[in-house]
């Protein structure tokens, strides 16, 4: 037989498919064909990021309640990362763990997790720190229940006839893919030799390979791109990642499906569930071609529908921009001189509530709509600021123009235009309501909700700002 030419590529092309084909081509006479072993992968998103860590646990178990009761049950779960707060005390950190590592341990089937930036990022922020304090007390703490990660924490691991490949993506502290200076987000070069390494001793003769990792690190390209081609040259079926707390689906690169899961317990977005304002996990089918992801939400969610990343981006825009209304507060005039509510102090002016630095940070029409709630005022003669609205529905809703406001959006940055400086979004008048006298501290708060509609699905956003009742001194 000659060495140099492989004599079951028509075998493979036609059980394997063409990129099982071509991988099996590379390998040369000593390849063996796999032997087509379906398996059902369950998969956890972040606890952590979260405001409640006790109330994302209890979501945590709730998803390890409805893993275990499927019908099919995985062969393995896959933990995404960002399972215990690093920013607390190592007690803090080491009950934590012990807290959240009680409810996966009763999955009645394998588990591994990846870390997360919340698990091995130090207490002070420094982008590409030095600090390996608590990725070493990660280490510490999880190495007795998987002794893979005692000295690295990327590692390999097979389950039935598949390859399961768990990557670091903190190598680089405090850094992010879409944060900060996202070329610090891609993997070393001693973690990428590892992976060629790795692939070269145990992708022969496996049905396929499953990489997992917490953050999605193809969001920079520029660093994942040679990792992206060493894996096309591999029978690598997904990869799989958390970190945004919203799910997402890209297409299919180069036979790769690049999937990101939301979370099981860390913060989700405000607005519609297929905007990211859902708690699911998830579960991944293969067997032979064919390959099923679906979510399993927990209730009381229902959607069941990924979205994908052309929506998810702009979702992540207009969040960033929606998240502007932090100094609601600061720009709300509403004091109460006497018994009347005033603007100012000793005047007639009006109390207003300004929604700036808001505008539509998408490259299409977007509506928009402002509700006010208070238990003793009432919103009046809203205004939208000049140019913003394409088409005016009444005093709290319009369309807005694509751009309307906005000088530079993407999924990380949203800027409001600066040549010329852009009017407040919203004013709204705030009058005493007819129910009871305004008093010093009742509070108001007011929602700003934004939807847009793609792929003829609508997606909703939203974002509160919240302030008080004023007292004149």
């Amino acid at each position: 037989m000659n060495a140099g030419i492989p004599t079951f590529v028509r075998l493979a092309c036609t059980a394997l498919g063409p990129l099982s084909a071509a991988w099996l081509a590379l390998q040369g006479p000593g390849a063996t064909a796999a032997r087509a072993d379906p398996i059902v992968i369950g998969v956890i998103g972040d606890q952590t990021g979260a405001t409640d860590l006790d109330a994302s646990y209890r979501v945590l178990k709730q998803g390890v309640t409805a893993i275990n009761s499927l019908d099919r049950k995985p062969d393995v779960v896959l933990h995404v990362g960002d399972l215990i707060e690093s920013t607390e005390t190592p007690e803090q950190i080491t009950a934590r763990f012990g807290q959240a590592t009680s409810i996966l341990k009763t999955l009645t089937m394998p588990w591994y997790t990846t870390p997360g930036d919340h698990d091995v990022n130090p207490t002070r922020y420094l982008q590409n720190s030095t600090d390996r304090s608590r990725e070493t007390l990660y280490k510490q703490l999880y190495s007795p229940l998987n002794p893979l990660v005692k000295d690295k924490l990327y590692y390999s691991f097979d389950v039935k006839n598949w390859h399961f490949i768990a990557l670091d993506s903190l190598e680089h502290l405090y850094t992010d893919p879409r944060w900060g200076n996202v070329f610090y987000s891609q993997i070393s070069d001693n973690q990428f030799a590892w992976l060629q390494r790795d692939l070269e001793a145990h992708a022969q003769g496996k049905d396929g390979i499953i990489v997992f990792t917490h953050q999605p690190l193809w969001y920079n390209w520029t660093g994942w791109s040679r990792v992206h081609e060493l894996l096309a040259r591999y029978p690598v079926k997904a990869v799989i990642a958390g970190h945004t707390h919203y799910n997402q689906t890209d297409t299919a690169l180069g036979g790769i499906r690049y999937w990101v899961v939301g979370s099981t317990g860390g913060d989700i977005k405000d607005g519609s569930a297929n905007a990211g304002h859902l708690h699911h996990v998830s579960l991944l089918s293969l067997s032979g071609a064919a390959v099923d992801f679906r979510l399993i939400p927990l209730a009381p969610f229902t959607q069941s529908d990924w979205t994908s990343r052309t929506v998810m981006d702009q979702v992540q825009a207009v969040t960033v921009n929606l998240g502007n209304l932090y100094d609601f507060d600061q720009k709300a005039k509403v004091f109460l001189d006497g018994d009347r509510v005033v603007g100012a102090c000793g005047t007639q002016e009006p109390a207003t509530v300004t929604v700036a630095n808001v505008g539509n940070a998408t490259a299409d029409p977007l509506n928009v709509s402002i509700v006010v709630n208070s238990t003793s005022v009432r919103a009046t003669a809203g205004t939208f600021g000049a140019g913003f609205c394409d088409t005016s529905i009444d005093e709290f809703s319009c369309q807005l123009v694509a751009s309307a406001g906005v000088a530079v959006s993407n999924n990380s940055i949203v800027q409001m235009s600066t040549y010329p400086v852009p009017p407040p979004l919203w004013v709204g008048t705030v009058v005493a309501g007819s129910g009871a006298s305004p008093k010093v501290g009742d509070p108001i708060e007011l929602t700003l909700t934004m939807m847009f509609r793609s792929e003829n699905k609508s997606y909703t956003m939203a974002h509160s700002g919240k302030t008080t009742i004023k007292a004149c001194r």
